[in-house]
């Protein structure tokens, strides 16, 4: 039973992390029709990023605090606003309704963005912890519920809600359906759609970006290979 349980709770904080890594994806695909062969590199980018801004306000001198924590996901989000940005005004906007090209052009981003990490924090391993405030566990039958892992938990279902009340509820969410489904009404009505497709591309960019941020304490180090 204990076995049982550490699994399914572990699974649940790990397959967190993977949604907001596939969230973004299947949003960019699913209501732009855009393959981004980039978006894992996009990840890779904010787990850097991310860390170096959090390790910047203390944690490279042992002082993980919540503070720093914070800055680092802010980093995060800003990196992905940015990347996301002007990855799909210098690239992915060139190839709309283009599945090879998107493909070719996105497999060059990936490469791009995976020598920048090199070129900016090098290849070796970076070290990095969780906060003491989401540190520890709890021990509830015989099972350790690591608190940084629920937290992982509670914040992806925050996300899910958040996209799910975006696309369902929302006035831009209601535009965005539309827009995939008939382009040409929607730009007829006065809706600039290619704002919207950016949006949709920098937001996707930017859950990719704090997912790699947060896979990083989650695994106590990042590296190259996997962000």
């Amino acid at each position: 039973m204990e076995l049982h349980l550490t699994l399914l709770f572990n699974g649940l904080a790990t397959g967190m992390l993977i949604f907001l890594l596939a969230a973004g994806l299947s949003l960019i695909f699913g209501l732009m029709s855009v393959l981004n062969f980039a978006h894992g590199a996009l990840f890779m980018f904010g787990a850097y990023a991310g860390t170096w801004m959090y390790l910047l306000f203390g944690g490279a001198a042992g002082d993980y605090s919540i503070l720093a924590f914070g800055m680092g996901l802010i980093g995060a989000i800003v990196t992905g606003i940015v990347l996301g940005y002007t990855v799909e005004r210098t690239t992915v906007r060139q190839v709309y309704g283009n599945h090879l090209r998107q493909i070719l052009i996105t497999t060059g981003v990936m490469l791009v963005v995976g020598e920048l990490v090199m070129l900016i924090w090098g290849s070796n391993l970076i070290s990095v912890q969780p906060p003491p405030a989401i540190s520890g566990f709890t021990e509830l039958m015989n099972v350790r519920f690591h608190h940084y892992r629920i937290f992982i938990i509670g914040f992806g279902l925050l996300v899910l809600i958040s996209l799910l009340l975006m696309l369902k509820k929302s006035k831009i969410g209601l535009v965005v359906r539309a827009g995939v489904e008939n382009k040409e009404m929607v730009q007829a009505l006065g809706i600039n759609v290619r704002k919207i497709f950016t949006f949709v591309f920098v937001f996707g960019t930017t859950l990719a970006c704090v997912g790699g941020f947060l896979w990083g304490p989650f695994q106590g180090q990042i590296n190259r290979i996997w962000g």
